[in-house]
């Protein structure tokens, strides 16, 4: 039996198949031109990819007088969404269907894909943990499910109590390559489902009334191209990224960060509309005297609006496949050319 993610009870909304769109890329870098020099050799130290299937957002409004020498509440408005219809297993079938075309599509170039057991004796990756693929964690970040492919072997410096991987600081990937003699390729890809709605007057307007907060979201399904921070981690935000990196020595030495210049939209998979949440503060404008002091009887107010996004599986499932699929040939065929 398939295990669901996320159980809420919804029917199932029927999508539309995402039509081809133009990927268009940015590299940040240094000495592309060394990538000719590389042997044929291919090491994937990293291949990740987060599925958002929940998010909250809140707005607050501290307790505060009012301009009649009243006193406010506070208040607090929170709204969760959850993608509903997708299982564990949706995700790891994309993922590993993304895996492996990439595999096939190196290889079809020529080159030869340096396995774990090679790659453990070096250096850098000394009491590092060797973890295997096929694996969906929700602790690397919030509300996001990070799958690695089944048959992925893979080392990280260490696994948290909380089941988050730890990293290093910075980047290893040229020592790795110096040590193991190939490139070395690290992927990561974003997939949220959600965007802030709120229009920039009716934000306005909540903070010049007061005491009134509002949180608007729909649904925006797209392969992401900034960094969304989400965890405080030294910076370690998830974002969209292949870097290809290569040293041979400190004079001989190259990296390529592919990044999307633009989103890669995924329509039809969720219900176009806006969800909101609003709470407005309690207010008393003349208090009850006691002796020389004034209470204000008010409440601070919560509210929280959890809302099911039903998608249908098959449609989630072709249409990130599709657009992801794209990201990840556009960064290998920018790679090819550079070793040309």
């Amino acid at each position: 039996m398939k295990k669901s993610i996320l159980t809420f009870s919804v029917a199932i909304l029927m999508g539309v198949a995402l039509a081809q769109q133009a990927v268009e890329l940015k590299d940040s870098g240094y000495g592309k031109n060394k990538f000719k020099d590389s042997p044929k050799r291919i090491y994937i130290a990293q291949f990740r990819v987060n599925y958002q299937l929940l998010y909250t957002q809140e707005d607050k409004d501290q307790a505060s007088r009012t301009l009649g020498g009243g006193y406010r509440g506070s208040a607090k408005a929170s709204l969760t969404l959850a993608a509903k219809g997708i299982e564990s297993t949706d995700l790891l079938e994309i993922t590993d269907k993304l895996y492996q075309q990439y595999i096939e599509k190196l290889q079809q170039a020529g080159y030869t894909i340096v396995s774990a057991d090679e790659a453990q004796p070096i250096k850098e990756f000394a009491g590092w943990e060797r973890k295997q693929g096929g694996t969906l964690s929700e602790a690397q970040y919030p509300g996001f499910i990070t799958v690695v492919p089944t048959g992925f072997e893979y080392f990280i410096k260490k696994t948290k109590d909380s089941g988050k991987e730890k990293s290093t600081f910075t980047d290893n990937s040229l020592k790795i390559s110096k040590d193991i003699k190939a490139t070395v390729v690290k992927v990561n890809i974003l997939v949220p489902f959600v965007e802030d709605a709120q229009s920039g007057g009716s934000k306005m307007l909540s903070d010049a009334v007061g005491g009134l907060v509002k949180v608007v979201l729909r649904p925006y399904l797209r392969v992401e191209k900034d960094p969304l921070p989400t965890t405080q981690a030294f910076g370690e935000f998830p974002q969209t990224v292949v870097t290809y990196a290569f040293m041979e020595s400190l004079g001989v030495q190259a990296i390529s960060n592919y990044h999307l210049k633009k989103n890669l939209d995924i329509p039809g998979v969720f219900e176009d509309k806006k969800y909101k949440a609003v709470e407005t503060a309690s207010v008393d404008n003349w208090g009850t005297d006691i002796g020389a002091l004034t209470i204000f009887n008010v409440t601070d107010n919560f509210l929280t609006m959890a809302q099911p996004l039903p998608c249908d599986a098959k449609v989630y499932k072709e249409s990130v496949y599709r657009a992801a699929n794209e990201y990840l040939e556009s960064t290998l065929k920018e790679f090819l050319g550079t070793t040309n």
